[in-house]
């Protein structure tokens, strides 16, 4: 039952902006699940769920990078992207990802669940992420992908 009902946690989190333990108890509800809030915040502790700021400053609930990486959702990924996400470029092999004040983390945790093949790494500040990458063409070849996903609607 437990497995169960995080399975849909992660659902609605992907599918809906939930800003509070409240939105989801209800949503929860709706699903056929009677739960409190308690039980509610202890799905979210053992999840490991995180919040997300947006641009417009409200905070939703987010699946962290680990996560991601197993369930990927291109789309939630594109939507994160383009939200968050000022400018990008690359020099030689290295790629530069600027974003909104305190996404840096999220931007990162967002690339770093995409597992690209050519990324040895990644470092993240306050609204910077660097990418190390293989080459210089891997270094474009992001760049361009990144592109697509925040240009595209």
């Amino acid at each position: 039952m437990k497995k169960r009902r995080q399975d849909v946690i992660r659902n609605l989190i992907d599918k809906y902006e939930i800003s509070t333990q409240e939105e989801l108890c209800d949503l929860l509800t709706e699903a056929g699940y009677k739960v409190t809030q308690a039980t509610v915040s202890r799905d979210i502790r053992e999840m490991k769920i995180i919040k997300l700021v947006l641009a417009d400053g409200r905070q939703i609930y987010g699946i962290p990078a680990s996560e991601m990486a197993r369930d990927r959702k291109p789309e939630k990924s594109d939507r994160i992207m383009r939200e968050i996400v000022v400018s990008i470029d690359y020099a030689n092999n290295i790629v530069v990802i600027k974003a909104d004040a305190g996404m840096g983390p999220a931007v990162g945790a967002t690339i770093d669940a995409m597992e690209f093949p050519e990324m040895l790494g990644s470092i993240a500040g306050d609204d910077t992420l660097m990418c190390v990458m293989r080459s210089e063409e891997a270094a474009a070849d992001l760049t361009k992908m990144i592109k697509k996903m925040i240009l595209e609607y």
